[in-house]
């Protein structure tokens, strides 16, 4: 027999307008960016956020599992704090601008304290012409190796004006990799452990 479940995954109270354009978001909540190329997960968080007509900064303060997403069992909670600062603009409708920054702060004995930085440009160069450009750099230790990777991810998709409406996608990736494992620095690119790396192109997810 299967062990009955209840998961809860997002119970939290909003405060908006603590001040003029101020909210504050506390309990389960999902964090995702656009592309959920850097992160698409839930935390239990502090969230206070600031946003006008043309954009937006929060900032985070969470972790995973603090309080029990099965509510019928005990879930080993996650020792790592995350800290995110996040921002948007959106100067025009067809140009959206982003930029965050992420620090995973593990409080085991495991040493690892990754700070991840990204900026990204998406929107539509022309009509039925959409793009997007991610730019990432990760920094910090994992144990006694020092992170530093650089990764890029950008393409464009262009869907045709016809009856079946095709669509065709280029796109570049690019991620640094380590030369030498043994000195002490590992340039190889790693994203942060909460993505999904699913985005809508097109209309299909891919």
């Amino acid at each position: 027999a299967f062990p009955a479940r209840l998961l809860l995954s997002q119970a939290y109270l909003l405060f908006s307008n603590v001040f003029e354009w101020l909210s504050l978001q506390v309990g389960r909540q999902r964090f995702k960016d656009g592309r959920e190329w850097y992160y698409d997960d839930e935390w239990d968080a502090i969230r206070l956020a600031y946003a006008r007509d043309h954009g937006s900064v929060e900032f985070s303060v969470g972790r995973r599992l603090l309080v029990d997403r099965d509510l019928l069992n005990h879930d080993r909670p996650e020792r790592i704090v995350n800290y995110l600062l996040a921002g948007h603009y959106t100067p025009h409708p067809a140009v959206h601008l982003s930029a965050f920054g992420m620090v995973r702060s593990d409080r085991s004995d495991q040493r690892w304290r990754p700070v991840f930085t990204g900026v990204r440009a998406s929107g539509e160069l022309a009509k039925r012409l959409d793009y997007w450009c991610d730019v990432a750099h990760v920094r910090g230790r994992d144990g006694s190796l020092r992170m530093r990777g650089t990764a890029v991810d950008a393409g464009a998709a262009y869907t045709f004006k016809t009856e079946w409406r095709p669509s065709l996608i280029v796109g570049y990736a690019f991620g640094t990799g380590d030369d030498d494992p043994r000195d002490g620095v590992d340039t190889s690119f790693k994203q942060t452990g909460l993505q999904d790396n699913e985005d809508r192109l097109t209309g299909v997810t891919a």
